[in-house]
């Protein structure tokens, strides 16, 4: 979607399970609204909202099978504009690098 934007979290190591990311993300307010395991990877659905308004809607995944890194897809609703909204994407990746690494 070219409204989305990709960013990339640099995990400690490889999640046994999807509870490990969810509780996680849980502590800075980032809600699952689905997750699931596949043979090479952990797929999530999650969502957010910054103080000022602006909800996030990210889908994410972990292959299993190559460095550990989470790839955020985010696409966010009730922003001003495209710097406001990269700014809001990279605050939300650094909160979550900061529970994940």
């Amino acid at each position: 979607d070219a409204d989305a934007i990709v960013e990339t979290v640099v995990l400690r190591a490889i999640p046994a399970a999807t509870d490990n990311v969810e509780s996680a993300l849980s502590s800075i307010l980032v809600s699952t609204m689905a997750s699931g395991e596949l043979p090479s990877e952990f797929k999530f659905f999650l969502y957010a909202q910054d103080e000022m308004g602006a909800i996030f809607l990210i889908q994410s995944n972990i292959s299993k099978q190559s460095e550990p890194l989470m790839i955020l897809t985010v696409k966010v609703a009730n922003s001003v504009d495209s710097t406001t909204t990269q700014n809001r994407v990279s605050q939300l990746t650094q909160k979550i690098q900061g529970v994940l690494s």
